[in-house]
């Protein structure tokens, strides 16, 4: 058996935070592999993620606020919906640490974090059938609306 990626300890990590367990941890080990480790990567993932997530958020601002205005629930969801909080976000689960680079010292930048963030939710899209309310249930987990960053901005 040829072992890629990220551990077997790692990948239920992964899954303990996010509260679901893949059907197919190939998806999940595909959305923790950047695309400078071979063909084999989380590309195109993180794109279909970028899209869950915005609808994902949408859904639960446009929940948490049933009284705001289109301004208030546009201005709610650009808060959530940035590189910067993707980022930090995978950062404070740990995916960064078990991020497939190469090299290895790539793990630092902020687009490819946010990216890591994006394929790992659009791995678990993929996986529990397109359901969005698996995802929902799952981020409101992972980065419930009142979540704050260390500088007061909301994640």
């Amino acid at each position: 058996m040829v072992t890629y990626g990220p551990s077997r300890q790692e990948i239920k990590s992964v899954e303990a935070k996010l509260g679901y367990k893949f059907k197919d941890r190939w998806l999940l080990r595909q959305a923790l592999t950047h695309p400078s480790a071979g063909p084999f990567n989380n590309y195109r993932l993180s794109w279909i993620g970028d899209a869950v997530l915005g609808l994902v958020v949408s859904q639960l601002v446009f929940d948490a606020f049933p009284t705001g205005s289109t301004e208030v629930l546009n201005n709610m969801r650009c808060q959530r919906i940035r590189r910067k909080v993707y980022a930090r976000a995978a950062i404070e689960m740990g995916w960064d640490k078990i991020l497939v680079v190469q090299p290895p010292q790539l793990k630092n930048s902020e687009n490819m974090l946010a990216e890591l963030f994006e394929a790992v939710w659009g791995a678990l899209y993929e996986d529990c059938g397109a359901k969005d309310k698996v995802v929902r249930k799952c981020y409101r987990r992972c980065l419930p609306l009142g979540h704050h960053d260390e500088h007061g901005s909301v994640a």
